[in-house]
């Protein structure tokens, strides 16, 4: 199914960025299991900022459809210590 340039099932490239805090960025990770099956989040990397004030986590996620997407960019962005997500 084509939705918005997009033909479903693809795999669709997230980037979150949060503050480094003294806890560990895993629980993105957490998060993200919450909307996606742990067979389809594919890669994850998760790196910190030059001046160590955040971190970016990168993952490629397998998406059945657009309704997956919206839920998991809804999820993410609207947890308080997420900055931004692309």
């Amino acid at each position: 199914m084509m939705t918005d340039g997009l033909t479903f099932p693809c795999m669709i490239d997230i980037k979150v960025f949060l503050h480094a805090r003294e806890n560990n960025p895993e629980w993105v990770k957490k998060l993200l299991l919450q909307s996606i099956a742990i067979t389809d989040l594919k890669e994850i990397s998760i790196k910190e900022s030059r001046s160590a004030k955040y971190h970016s986590l990168s993952c490629r996620v397998h998406a059945q459809d657009k309704n997956l997407i919206d839920e998991v960019f809804i999820r993410l962005s609207s947890h308080p210590d997420i900055l931004m997500v692309l």
